[in-house]
C-alpha cells in the first residue's frame, strides 16, 4: 500500500525536488551551464518543503508555523546571497563548499538573479502560509516576476549564452535552477487558482479555454524565431545574444498579456451571460409557481373564470368556464380564441350585443364590467369583467 501522503504529493514540487536532489548528487561534476551551487540546491530544499508542508496544511493546520519558518529560510538565504555577491563579503557558496574543491566559480556559484529570486520566493511563501493562500495577490505578482526571470535564463541557456554584457554580475542562473523556480512559480500561481492572475485562465469559460491553448503558443513561438535568429546573427544578420533573449522575453510577456487580457473579457462577457441566463430561469421559476398558483386558485373556486390579456387573447380558464360555454375539447387543447369565441356566440340569444360589450371591455380595462347572458337553452349568467 502507498502511504495516503504520497499520494497527495504535489506534482509540480515533487519534480522541482527530484531535479534539484539528483543537481545536488551531482553539483561536483555538472556543468556547462546546467549546474547549481550546494548553496543554492539547499535554499532550493527550503522552499519547496515549505510549499509542501503548505499543500499539506489543508489537512493539518499545525502545518502552518513549519512552512513559515522555511519561508522566512528561503528569504534569508537569498538576501544573504544578493548581499554577498553584491557586496564581496566572503561568497555565499563558501559556507557549503570546501576552498579545496576544484570546482569553476562562475558556473557553480549562486547567480545574482538567482538570489533575488530566492527572496523573492522567500516572500510569496511567507504570505501565502501568513493568509492561508487566502490572499493571492502579492504571491501572484511575485510569482509572475520570476517565472519571466526562469524563463530569461532559460533562454539565455537555450541560446548558448552564459553572461549577459560580460560581467559575471550579469550572469543568468543555470539551466537546472531555471527550470526548478518555473516550476515554482507555477506551483504558486496554481494557490487559490481560481483568483487573482491564474482566475483567467482556469476558468471554464470559453475565454479560460482559448488562454490554455494559447499562452504555451505564445512562449514557444517567440523562443523558436529567437533561436533562429541567434542562428542567423552567426552570418551576421543579428544583434547580440543577450539582446534577442530580451526581444524575446519581451515578445513572450506582450503575448501573454495579451491572451490574458482577451481572456479576461471573454470570461465577463461569459458571467455575465451565464447571471442573465440565471436571472431568466429565476424569473421563469417565479412565473411557473405564480401560474401554477393562479390556476390551482381558479380551479377550486366555484364559478367560471377565465383570464385574458389587454388585447383579448385568452391566456387561462376553469374548468367550470369551460363546462359554462361546453366548449369542445379540440378548441380548449389549440387555445384558439376565434373558434371558442365563435362556438359562444351561437349559444347566445343576443350574440351581436355580446360581442359589442366584449370589445367593450377590451377597449376599457379599468373600468369594471358587469351584465348578464341570455343563452338559448334559457339559462341566465352573470359576469363580471376587469376584476
Amino acid at each position: 500500500m502507498v502511504p495516503s501522503f504520497i499520494k497527495k504529493l504535489p506534482l509540480l514540487e515533487t519534480v522541482a525536488l527530484i531535479v534539484t536532489l539528483l543537481n545536488l548528487l551531482k553539483w561536483t561534476a555538472w556543468d556547462n551551464g546546467m549546474s547549481m551551487s550546494m548553496a543554492s540546491g539547499i535554499t532550493f530544499i527550503l522552499c519547496i518543503l515549505a510549499k509542501l508542508l503548505f499543500e499539506y496544511s489543508r489537512w493539518n493546520r499545525g502545518l502552518l508555523l513549519p512552512a513559515r519558518i522555511l519561508s522566512i529560510g528561503t528569504l534569508v538565504f537569498g538576501l544573504a546571497g544578493i548581499i554577498g555577491i553584491i557586496f564581496g563579503i566572503v561568497p555565499f557558496d563558501n559556507l557549503f563548499e570546501s576552498a579545496s574543491e576544484d570546482v569553476a566559480v562562475a558556473a557553480s556559484d549562486m547567480a545574482l538573479v538567482a538570489a533575488v529570486c530566492f527572496a523573492l520566493t522567500g516572500i510569496a511563501l511567507f504570505r501565502i502560509t501568513i493568509s492561508n493562500g487566502e490572499h493571492i495577490f502579492l504571491p501572484h505578482v511575485i510569482s509572475l516576476i520570476i517565472l519571466f526571470t526562469s524563463l530569461l535564463s532559460g533562454i539565455a541557456f537555450f541560446f548558448h549564452q552564459g553572461t549577459f554584457h560580460g560581467e559575471v554580475i550579469d550572469r543568468p542562473m543555470g539551466f537546472s535552477p531555471a527550470i526548478i523556480f518555473f516550476l515554482l512559480s507555477f506551483s504558486i500561481l496554481m494557490v487559490n487558482k481560481h483568483k487573482g492572475f491564474m482566475g483567467q485562465i482556469t476558468s471554464q469559460h470559453q475565454g479560460g479555454k482559448i488562454a490554455r491553448v494559447l499562452i504555451p503558443v505564445a512562449i514557444a513561438i517567440p523562443v523558436i524565431l529567437g533561436f533562429f535568429q541567434m542562428e542567423s546573427g552567426k552570418l551576421g544578420f543579428s544583434n547580440r545574444p543577450y539582446d534577442v533573449a530580451l526581444i524575446t522575453l519581451g515578445r513572450i510577456v506582450v503575448l501573454v498579456v495579451f491572451i490574458w487580457g482577451t481572456a479576461a473579457v471573454i470570461n465577463r462577457s461569459a458571467r455575465a451571460l451565464m447571471a442573465e441566463v440565471d436571472e431568466r430561469k429565476k424569473d421563469a421559476e417565479i412565473f411557473r409557481y405564480r401560474k401554477a398558483l393562479l390556476e390551482a386558485q381558479n380551479e377550486a373556486i366555484p364559478d367560471a373564470i377565465s383570464v385574458v390579456d389587454t388585447k383579448g387573447k385568452m391566456l387561462s380558464f376553469n374548468r367550470h368556464f369551460a363546462a359554462l360555454w361546453n366548449i369542445p375539447r379540440d378548441v380548449i387543447d389549440n387555445n384558439d380564441d376565434t373558434a371558442g369565441l365563435a362556438f359562444a356566440m351561437m349559444q347566445l340569444k343576443e350574440p351581436e350585443e355580446f360581442i359589442k360589450k366584449v370589445n367593450y371591455v377590451y377597449a376599457h380595462p379599468t373600468e369594471p364590467a358587469h351584465d348578464e347572458i341570455l343563452f338559448k337553452d334559457g339559462r341566465i349568467i352573470e359576469r363580471h369583467g376587469n376584476q
